[in-house]
């Protein structure tokens, strides 16, 4: 069933979307590894910039997946574009129930540290780094996540695929569906789009 030649990529998502349903495990395998990339982008984008590295991000794709997984029975299939969206408001939802679910935790710790002593946390500070560099760092991909949520689907994913999961163009153009040359030619395109909006917006 999967070998068959699709005439579109919606048709080819369609296929895979009704064999993952009839439970063949190939067909979750190919969705996953077509749509991660985009899944993590859109976990990481979403993500508030004084919770990074407070969670682990695999842990929301894993849910995500998780959970689309689970409704793709009653899921009407309308194109690979609706597919997509569907998937990222599936991560979007998970992302929030992690940020609820930490701040809730985290009210409830300073509920409990009220009135212990400063002086029993002090040292716990990582001295690596000012404050001044952190706030940088963290301005500067806030930045960079901002521009490249406004990118062209296939632009934001090759970037991110590339630059951020250290994927091979092989690998690449595998997802992609292209050649490794047609990969590099996409990468390129997308930087020089990425460069250009960071530009305007006053980043060099």
């Amino acid at each position: 069933m999967l070998d068959d030649p699709p005439s579109s990529v919606d048709e080819e998502i369609e296929r895979w979307i009704e064999a993952a349903r009839s439970g063949e495990q190939g067909a979750w395998a190919r969705l996953h590894r077509r749509y991660r990339s985009l899944l993590a982008f859109t976990a990481q984008a979403g993500m508030p910039d004084h919770l990074r590295g407070r969670f682990d991000v695999e842990d929301v794709l894993q849910s995500a997946f998780l959970a689309a997984f689970r409704a793709l029975e009653g899921y009407e299939y309308r194109g690979e574009a609706a597919f997509r969206a569907w998937l990222k408001e599936i991560t979007r939802n998970e992302l929030a129930d992690r940020i609820r679910s930490h701040e809730s935790g985290k009210r409830s710790a300073q509920r409990e540290l009220q009135g212990a002593d400063p002086d029993t946390f002090s040292g716990a500070r990582d001295e690596g780094e000012t404050p001044s560099q952190i706030v940088s760092q963290s301005q500067r991909r806030s930045t960079v996540l901002a521009a490249m949520r406004r990118l062209r689907d296939d632009h934001r994913e090759v970037l991110w695929r590339r630059d951020f999961e250290g994927q091979t163009w092989e690998q690449i153009a595998r997802l992609a569906g292209c050649s490794e040359s047609g990969a590099r030619r996409r990468y390129r395109a997308a930087l020089e789009a990425l460069v250009r909006m960071l530009r305007r917006g006053g980043v060099q």
